[in-house]
């Protein structure tokens, strides 16, 4: 087993050397002068584990899958087995995963376009007044696309389906400014900021529960990393078989 990668044992027997070297052909497969001191014909056939790490050096450089396509049938399916040790992480992503800042860039503390959790409600409105808008709406009179608007982006995030509808429907026909969206949206920003911003000034208050949930959080995900690491160790050493074999051995003794 290597990362999830099977080889029957069968393959380095001495009745499949012509299949083995038909593979190491077809897979294109190239053992190196690292991988033996010898040659492959003159590799002695007894050396089993040898043949085995060095096609496993190949499979490593190349990929499990790339090398298993290489290899035909019947010789794919009956001689290796791809298993998943250990999923390669994906993308996890919210409805939201780009908040544009006060500016239309991306919001960042170092570009000074974001407003934090612990803001006043004062200091939201005079933040997102000077919010930038539609650049088409240079008069009150100009309508507007609500879709390449930043203000319109933090309305998807904070307000309500009647109020988004009135801001979309209020910017493509010019029936709201800027000015009334803005602090249209500032009203559902501070209601949904609010038990936020109360929660955090609990914490702040409460040092030692903050450490109490983070110790609480590591403990759990300890668990699982020690669980994966398992997974690996067993999946690189074999450790499992190995426990047996010595197991074995000391009771034959």
């Amino acid at each position: 087993m290597f990362y999830g990668f099977l080889i029957d044992q069968r393959l380095f027997a001495m009745e499949h050397r012509e299949v083995f070297n038909r593979i190491v052909q077809m897979a294109n497969v190239h053992m190196t002068q690292n991988d033996f001191s010898e040659t492959l014909s003159e590799l002695p056939w007894s050396a089993e584990s040898m043949l085995d790490r060095a096609l496993r050096r190949h499979v490593a450089r190349v990929g499990v899958d790339n090398f298993l396509a290489a290899v035909p049938e019947p010789y794919s399916s009956d001689f290796f087995r791809k298993r998943e040790i250990v999923s390669e992480p994906r993308v996890m992503l919210t409805q939201t995963p780009r908040i544009p800042g006060l500016d239309g860039r991306k919001m960042s503390k170092s570009y000074g376009n974001a407003i934090t959790l612990s803001e006043t409600n004062e200091e939201i409105r005079k933040k997102t007044k000077v919010m930038v808008t539609d650049p088409a709406r240079k008069r009150r009179t100009d309508p507007g696309n609500p879709d390449v608007c930043p203000v319109y982006d933090w309305h998807k995030l904070f307000s309500t389906r009647e109020t988004l509808d009135w801001a979309a429907a209020g910017c493509r026909s010019a029936g709201i400014g800027c000015i009334e969206c803005k602090a249209k949206m500032a009203d559902h920003l501070i209601e949904w900021i609010a038990p936020v911003r109360e929660r955090r000034v609990e914490y702040e208050k409460n040092p030692k529960r903050v450490l109490d949930i983070l110790d609480a959080g590591s403990k759990r995900a300890r668990v699982v990393a020690q669980g994966t690491m398992e997974r690996v160790r067993e999946a690189v050493f074999g450790w499992e078989k190995k426990r047996k074999e010595i197991g074995g051995s000391a009771a034959k003794a």
